[in-house]
């Protein structure tokens, strides 16, 4: 028997998200938001954030807690990937480049 494909809407993925990432950081559903959200060949991509001190690490070295959470889902093995990502550090370059034409007369 062909198994049901499950039809999961931005709605459904983005609260299901938002209950598994403010669970795991003992925060209100409503702390937390999408920035982004991706929906190709039936699978979707997230990129989540949080409206609360405990998420951000940088104003406490010693914290372990994340700036952001990347969620997928794979709906050919209906199935949830939380990526957890804190920033290590952040790198600065100076890039200074011509265009020919375009910048000849700046």
């Amino acid at each position: 028997m062909k198994e049901d494909l499950i039809k999961l809407t931005q709605e459904d993925f983005e609260t299901y998200a938002k209950h598994k990432i403010s669970e795991h950081l003992e925060l209100e559903p409503h702390d937390v938001y999408m920035v982004w959200f991706n929906y190709t060949l039936g699978n979707a991509k997230g990129m989540f954030s949080f409206d609360s001190e405990k998420a951000y690490p940088m104003s406490n070295p010693n914290s372990k807690l994340p700036d952001y959470v990347e969620v997928t889902y794979n709906s050919e093995k209906h199935e949830f990937y939380f990526d957890w990502y804190t920033k290590e550090r952040q790198e600065v370059t100076h890039v200074a480049f011509e265009i020919p034409g375009l910048t000849d007369e700046i």
